[in-house]
């Protein structure tokens, strides 16, 4: 069973991680060849990504929450950590 392992591991952290990086990086470049546009496209929708993106109040309200949030962990991360501590907050 020891050598089932030792394959196994082989498989998932020494080839996995070279195929993902592979068809990162070779991926978008046939998807771009794939659906060639012309240069109107890709403007007037890009265009209409960008309203449909920032458009909404509640869509940049989530972001900037999530990205204030992350800030704060950053600044104080020992204030987090006490309040997770908490025997409060602690599960019964």
């Amino acid at each position: 069973m020891a050598i089932m392992g030792a394959s196994v591991d082989y498989w998932l952290f020494g080839v996995w991680p070279y195929v993902a990086a592979t068809s990162v990086l070779i991926g978008p470049i046939v998807r771009a060849l794939a659906s060639w546009r012309s240069y109107d496209d890709l403007q007037r929708e890009f265009a209409a990504s960008l309203e449909c993106l920032w458009g909404d109040v509640r869509w940049r309200g989530g972001v900037a929450s999530v990205v204030i949030g992350h800030f704060l962990i950053l600044l104080y991360p020992a204030a987090i950590l006490s309040w997770n501590r908490s025997p409060i907050r602690s599960p019964r």
